[in-house]
């Protein structure tokens, strides 16, 4: 594993995980607020081989931007909150804003995360959350990995398809197999399955195979 996006991290203000040798942990905390149990928090747990070049959060949501190679890989974790319309509009925006000012065509962009959204090609229902995923990623020229060719197992959490994973073309290209963790058979710590994603990274020497872990 090179790279792991974690999703609900329950971490407020400046609380960081454990240090585990290797990597860097790069997070989005929540605000602490008194008498309430913490939620939501992402994070990125980035292997220190990679050379990052830049970093960039907001509220539930964080981006790097790493080389590898000759490619530039851009990797975003996000969790979108129920009951948070306007919120999580404004999440998205604030990641199209991202994409459009920091990002070049030729970048590798992966983001995955818990979504909390219903798109009827994966669930056979839809919501407003789902219809928001989909018109960012067509807003954005991503394309959702779930349910693709490379992609093996379906649900993401119990019956549900609620966390998921885009990528640029450029991304797309690289992505060697996707695999979600339906059968529980790599990890149970979550309620949500773990999703696996290959990607093989060009360069002019060699190929990197990097692995991305949701």
């Amino acid at each position: 594993m090179n790279c792991f996006i974690a999703v609900e991290t329950h971490l407020t203000n400046l609380q960081k995980p454990p240090k585990i040798r290797g990597f860097e942990w790069i997070g989005s905390n929540r605000r602490a607020k008194a008498g309430k149990p913490p939620t939501g928090g992402v994070g990125i747990l980035l292997s220190s081989h990679f050379d990052v070049e830049w970093s960039e959060s907001g509220e539930d949501w964080v981006a790097t931007a790493v080389r590898c190679n000759k490619k530039r890989l851009i990797l975003v974790g996000v969790y979108v909150a129920h009951l948070l319309r306007g919120a999580n509009a404004k999440m998205y925006a604030e990641i199209s804003n991202l994409i459009r000012s920091k990002c070049e065509s030729t970048d590798c962009i992966l983001i995955g995360g818990d979504m909390n959204g219903h798109i009827p090609r994966f669930d056979g229902k839809s919501d407003m959350r789902g219809r928001l995923l989909q018109n960012f990623a067509e807003e954005n020229d991503l394309l959702i990995l779930n349910g693709s060719e490379r992609c093996e197992g379906r649900y993401t959490r119990k019956s549900a398809v609620i966390d998921y994973v885009l990528g640029s073309p450029g991304a797309v290209e690289t992505v060697q197999h996707m695999y979600i963790d339906d059968k529980r058979l790599l990890s149970s710590i979550s309620d949500h399955n773990l999703i696996t994603v290959k990607c093989n990274i060009g360069g002019f020497k060699q190929k990197h195979r990097e692995t991305f872990c949701l």
